[in-house]
């Protein structure tokens, strides 16, 4: 059975991950809040609870509730957040007693209106961002993988092929220094000199496909941080569009910059 810590969450999707659990495993799944523990849920199915969902109120709740118990996973609604995403979980995580709830998998569920906001979101300690509304069979597949740690090979109920197909493999990394001619970034990525990577960016706007590709001539261990890399690149076949999005880019960087230290 798994312990599941819901919060901020409309009733709806909480009802949504209840029938969606019950439907797979056969077994009822009962529902409680930090307000009143002893709340069941109205039992769909005669058959024992399987899973429970626990719901809290606010964050006080959640580190309360995660001192006294042992849960299995966490749900957050990202409307709960009062400081930024990563910073928000050290606090959290900070703040639990219980030392076996510490490094207990957290998943926000957000309402995302612009997919590249996703980013704000993967620095933060989690294992996964949930755009709502829910999808049935994602979430279960999903769900198994964070309580398990091993996605359920028996009941696959998303389509998969077998395929050969090229596809660009990236990680965030942040930008040291950019020009005209190319660009030094701070990542975790072991580069080789000689290496060909694709950058994505919005200073590449311009370029048609939003990317430019980039030659490594140099690589180190970050000063600052043994654990990344200072790679530097020169752009490769750089297009007269994408040199007008790089340097319109640097300039009003440039006067934000300026002006900031007016």
């Amino acid at each position: 059975m798994a312990k599941v810590l819901i919060a901020d969450i409309d009733t709806k999707e909480m009802r949504t991950m209840k029938q969606i659990l019950e439907l797979r495993d056969g077994h009822s799944v009962s529902i409680a809040s930090n307000t009143a523990p002893a709340a069941p849920s109205s039992p769909a199915l005669d058959s024992p609870t399987n899973h429970q969902l626990v719901y809290a109120s606010a964050t006080d709740a959640i580190v309360k509730m995660l001192t006294e118990q042992k849960f299995n996973l966490v749900f957050v609604g990202t409307g709960l957040l009062d400081s930024p995403p990563q910073q928000w979980v050290e606090n959290l995580r900070s703040r639990i007693a219980r030392s076996e709830n510490k490094a207990i998998p957290i998943c926000f569920l957000s309402h995302l209106e612009d997919p590249k906001s996703i980013r704000n979101f993967i620095k933060a300690d989690v294992v996964d961002v949930i755009v709502l509304p829910i999808d049935g069979p994602l979430f279960i597949q999903k769900f198994d993988l964070w309580v398990t740690g091993k996605v359920n090979v028996s009941d696959r109920q998303l389509y998969s092929l077998q395929a050969d197909d090229p596809i660009d493999v990236a990680v965030i990394s942040n930008i040291e220094e950019i020009s005209e001619f190319g660009v030094t970034v701070k990542t975790s990525l072991p580069v080789k000199k000689g290496e060909f990577l694709v950058f994505h960016g919005e200073f590449f706007g311009e370029s048609g496909t939003g990317e430019v590709m980039g030659r490594c001539y140099s690589v180190s261990s970050h000063p600052q941080d043994p654990k990344s890399f200072l790679a530097s690149f020169s752009y490769i076949g750089v297009t007269p569009a994408t040199l007008r999005s790089i340097r319109r880019w640097l300039r009003q960087k440039y006067a934000l910059k300026k002006q900031a230290s007016s």
